[in-house]
């Protein structure tokens, strides 16, 4: 696993994901810890831009765990301006990792 600096070294040379290859790492992720019995998780250095795909997913039944977001600086402004829950309450975004 690799995050913040290391990440983005990597994902200059491979790309980055489809919005499907997201989905499908986000459901698959969630499965995996739910399997293991874990009923949430703290994602951290969210994209903004993903917070909506998580949503879905969870809106679809495709994660069944709590879901804790704190996006990256780069959603500082949206984040202050309206944290957000989904209707169920099991995805939450309301904290910027610095």
């Amino acid at each position: 696993m690799l995050i913040d600096n290391a990440a983005n070294l990597v994902m200059a040379l491979v790309g980055a994901p489809s919005e499907a290859q997201k989905r499908e790492a986000f459901a698959t992720g969630a499965g995996v810890y739910a399997a293991y019995g874990w009923t949430g998780l703290h994602n951290m250095s969210v994209d903004p831009a993903d917070v909506a795909l998580i949503e879905d997913e969870a809106g679809a039944g495709d994660i069944a765990i709590r879901v804790y977001n704190a996006a990256d600086r780069a959603g500082y402004d949206a984040i202050k301006a309206a944290p957000r829950s989904s209707a169920d309450g099991r995805i939450i975004t309301r904290a910027i990792k610095l």
